[in-house]
């Protein structure tokens, strides 16, 4: 059996390339839709709400595939490549000015960015839909009986997912941490609103982060797999998770975090780690210095690992929370931009310009820096259901 839900999207084209960069623009692509159950409406938790979410025997044959989700993030994010481990300056001010606008941060060439400024409102329609319709879909089936690796990467996307559409939303918005929406006439922050119910259950970014991932996957490197919205996090990848690909992309997402500035680095008196770190800290390193280091060496390479054979203890570093896009929270960054010119604004420009620079450090290196469809799929899958959860992920 595999059932196939399609749904109307509109796609944008963003062509960003360091040397010659094309404005965003729009097409249409469109599909049968198959009937779902619409979402229900805020209500309240209480105590056992993410008991509910705790994995079971895998009982149920199907596999979800995100080919939306995929088309979506390759026309929207942005990749920087991994970290050649120097700390950026600060950019110089514009002629006639002492007002620096766009991204200052010594982070702002790593990790990944969303094309927030190029997104108008039909396209985060189109993101409201899909979050919409992640949740259908574990309306309609028992998310807990699939797989582990099909759960994780489910939760992963729902997470990212329901975090683009809200910052694009209220974009422009230069941190993401601060930002508050509005759930049931009250002004709540990001992380904390309870805008997703499944199973009558209202859920938070955090409470998918921390009540079900966290505490039901006993392997730190799901920190990964969550997207942020700002600088210090995680980057954002240009293809869904899926069951087939998770352990690959994670591995992926922790070697380029932990072996960028951002994730760690070493410091006059101390090893400095990412504060997400900290945020997990309660479920993957009770212990901090011994399970820090332990973590950290795992995929700490060349420079980085030689930070990493001091003696000093850990610390958390300060976090870069300004917002990842390309132009630092600023929908049209510059008075100099005129929409559909075929020009980037000027801080954008500035941006991608570095970033080329930084590419060619690492090419000078011999590193290769090459930066790196919608509706989901359901389909059978031979299983045991004797069988306890299998996860390539634990």
């Amino acid at each position: 059996m595999r059932l196939t839900y399609m749904k109307s999207a509109s796609i944008l084209v963003l062509s960003l390339i360091v040397s010659s960069a094309l404005p965003a623009h729009a097409q249409s692509q469109s599909g049968r839709v198959a009937p779902l159950l619409s979402s229900p409406t805020y209500t309240s938790t209480d105590a056992s709400t993410y008991e509910a979410f705790t994995p079971q025997a895998m009982t149920d044959k199907r596999r979800l595939d995100y080919q939306v989700w995929d088309d979506v993030l390759q026309n929207i994010v942005v990749d920087f490549g991994i970290s050649s481990r120097i700390r950026s300056t600060r950019p110089q001010q514009g002629t006639g000015t002492r007002i620096v606008s766009g991204h200052v941060s010594p982070y702002r060439l790593e990790g990944s960015r969303i094309s927030f400024g190029f997104l108008d409102d039909n396209y985060r329609k189109v993101l409201t839909q899909y979050r919409e319709d992640l949740v259908s879909i574990a309306n309609q089936i028992d998310i807990t009986r699939l797989s582990k690796d099909e759960q994780l990467a489910f939760w992963f996307n729902l997470h990212n997912v329901a975090l683009i559409e809200k910052i694009s939303q209220e974009y422009p918005e230069d941190v993401p941490s601060t930002l508050k929406i509005d759930v049931n006439g009250s002004k709540v922050l990001l992380d904390d609103a309870k805008f997703i119910v499944i199973k009558g259950k209202a859920l938070s970014l955090r409470n998918i982060r921390e009540d079900i991932v966290f505490s039901n996957w006993t392997d730190p490197i799901v920190i990964y797999g969550f997207f942020r919205g700002d600088i210090g996090s995680p980057r954002m990848m240009r293809l869904a998770f899926t069951a087939n690909n998770l352990e690959y992309r994670l591995n992926g997402n922790a070697n380029e975090f932990v072996n960028s500035l951002r994730g760690f680095h070493e410091s006059r008196k101390a090893r400095k780690v990412s504060k997400i770190y900290d945020n997990a800290k309660a479920f993957y390193f009770p212990n901090f210095q011994t399970d820090i280091a332990a973590h950290v060496e795992k995929y700490a390479e060349g420079d980085t690992l030689e930070d990493f054979n001091t003696e000093k203890p850990f610390e958390f570093d300060r976090y870069e929370t300004r917002i990842a896009d390309l132009s630092g929270g600023q929908r049209k960054a510059s008075a100099l931009f005129v929409e559909g010119s075929g020009n980037l604004p000027p801080e954008t420009a500035r941006l991608l310009s570095e970033v080329g620079r930084k590419q060619e450090i690492l090419r000078r290196r011999g590193i290769y820096t090459g930066l790196n469809k919608g509706y989901v799929i359901i389909e059978d899958i031979e299983t045991d259901p004797s069988q306890p959860p299998s996860s390539a992920i634990n």
